[in-house]
């Protein structure tokens, strides 16, 4: 028969708490993966030029991933730009 532990976590102490943070931090993080500009591109529907003025004027967040810079967005980003419908139309001149 197993005896319990003498010692006994502190449920609701500091450490806990960071801990209860730092997995929801972490759950959030992996519920929201990252996708690179090829796919951010094809799911807006647009080109590498529209894209890359959606990042300059700050509707797209972008994350450089690894050590030769590659950019990402996160999938919620993207759903939230084509949520509130910010794809002006190209005016061609």
């Amino acid at each position: 028969m197993l005896s319990k532990s003498p010692v006994r976590p502190a449920r609701n102490g500091l450490l806990a708490q960071q801990v209860q943070r730092a997995l929801a931090l972490q759950n959030e993080l992996l519920s929201d993966p990252l996708v690179d500009l090829r796919t951010a591109r094809l799911t807006l529907g647009v080109g590498y030029a529209q894209l890359n003025r959606y990042v300059a004027k700050g509707h797209l967040k972008v994350f450089r991933i690894g050590p030769r810079g590659h950019r990402k967005v996160r999938l919620s980003s993207l759903r939230a730009l084509l949520a509130e419908g910010e794809q002006p139309q190209e005016v061609k001149q």
